[in-house]
């Protein structure tokens, strides 16, 4: 199936119920709202020259993919998000083909109970003076498990490229399990590229200063959860975003 953008557009919803192919034209900007996905669906995106996208998906317990082709001086946004206690895999591709693209992906996700979640990310710089950036925010609940493979690429052609992957952690059940594997590969020689990643817990100073304004244990704990994610949901769209976080407050004040 393939749909085309021809005129300025704020929010349009995408259900992936087959393999779907979508054309930004150039200098347009969009936010785009994955409602739901069939399993094993793929979208491939095209941002053409100039365009502006933001592509926002809610995940769900599905394996489904993207491919992304990200054109001279277009920008590409891609949102993460959800509080999930399902099993769940993302496959992104991310080519910047056009000088000067721009991509940056957030992650924003709660896993809880038993749940395992794998993604891989794929960042591609393959042409001169391209910025990349991959910000991921995980926390693990009860016994839950995530991976996180990101590769930031550069091609031979990539020269002046701009990339960074940062992966921070919170672990919050004891018997959750995490892994980070962040990968470089450079064959251009002027470029900026680097990953770090961080694994650890609330802080206990942080949450002491909370309880000593006399919040509970628990709703001390969820404003910091809340906190650690919201950097990750920047335009995000207030009913989605509000929605997670609610749901994240529930779930540590049961």
């Amino acid at each position: 199936m393939a749909q085309s953008a021809s005129k300025f557009m704020s929010d349009e919803q995408i259900n992936l119920t087959a393999d779907t192919t979508l054309s930004i034209a150039s200098r347009q900007v969009t936010r785009l709202i994955v409602v739901s996905a069939k399993t094993e669906a793929k979208l491939t995106l095209i941002i053409n020259e100039g365009a502006g996208v933001h592509l926002i998906v809610p995940l769900s317990a599905n394996k489904a993919s993207f491919q992304i082709n990200v054109k001279t001086r277009a920008q590409f946004t891609m949102t993460l998000l959800g509080l999930i206690d399902f099993d769940s895999m993302g496959d992104i591709k991310i080519s910047l083909t056009g000088e000067q693209a721009k991509a940056i992906v957030e992650l924003a996700v709660v896993s809880q109970q038993t749940s395992q979640t794998n993604f891989n990310i794929r960042l591609e710089h393959l042409s001169n003076r391209t910025t990349g950036r991959i910000n991921s925010r995980r926390v693990q609940q009860d016994k839950s498990a995530s991976v996180l493979t990101g590769l930031l690429y550069v091609g031979e052609r990539g020269n002046g490229t701009n990339t960074y992957l940062s992966d921070k952690v919170l672990l919050l059940g004891e018997l959750s399990q995490v892994k980070s594997d962040p990968q470089l590969e450079i064959l251009a020689c002027d470029v900026k590229a680097s990953h770090g990643a961080t694994i650890g817990q609330i802080s206990e100073e942080e949450l002491f200063y909370l309880r000593s304004r006399g919040l509970p244990k628990s709703v001390a704990q969820s404003i910091l959860v809340q906190s650690f994610l919201m950097p990750a949901l920047i335009g995000v769209p207030l009913e989605i975003r509000d929605k997670l976080l609610h749901e994240v407050s529930i779930r540590q004040n049961p």
